[in-house]
């Protein structure tokens, strides 16, 4: 989940003026594409009834040395929820949707503010389970999305 955190703000963190592409011109983002497995959205929720995890809850403090309540800002900052705009990647949000360390709505959120920002989103709940949504059975769909993105498009013949 921390790599999905990391990867998700990475997508959503704009590019400096002059960053360029290939062609010269402007980038709208430093990511093509991105895969994010039961990633944290929004840190300004930990501490919330919803979070009651403890372990998470501690580590997320730690990290950012207060609680969202002590530094709200802070908190805002590092949520990637929070830097969505229409210049963000596709984006593929892996959920378990018994996730007791980062709860669903955390994806559903990211993904409806995506939507809303006409950004293409696909959402991959996995149902009942848990916190650990990785492994093998889920790298054939990731390769899949990432594929779509991120290889050019077939040639057609005339």
């Amino acid at each position: 989940s921390a790599g999905g955190h990391l990867a998700l703000m990475g997508a959503t963190a704009q590019p400096l003026a002059t960053d360029l592409n290939a062609q010269g011109k402007p980038l709208k983002s430093l990511v093509v594409a991105v895969a994010s497995l039961s990633g944290p959205t929004d840190l300004t929720l930990v501490g919330n009834p919803a979070y009651t995890n403890a372990q998470g809850l501690n580590l997320i403090q730690a990290w950012l040395g207060a609680g969202a309540q002590e530094d709200p800002q802070k908190h805002q900052e590092a949520s990637p929820l929070y830097h969505v705009t229409a210049d963000c990647p596709p984006a593929l949000l892996v959920y378990g949707t018994a996730d007791d360390l980062v709860p669903p709505s955390q994806a559903t959120s990211m993904g409806d503010k995506l939507q809303a920002a006409g950004v293409p989103v696909t959402l991959l709940p996995i149902e009942g389970k848990g916190h650990e949504v990785s492994g093998m059975a889920l790298l054939p769909q990731v390769v899949d999305f990432l594929e779509s993105h991120l290889l050019p498009p077939p040639a057609t013949t005339p």
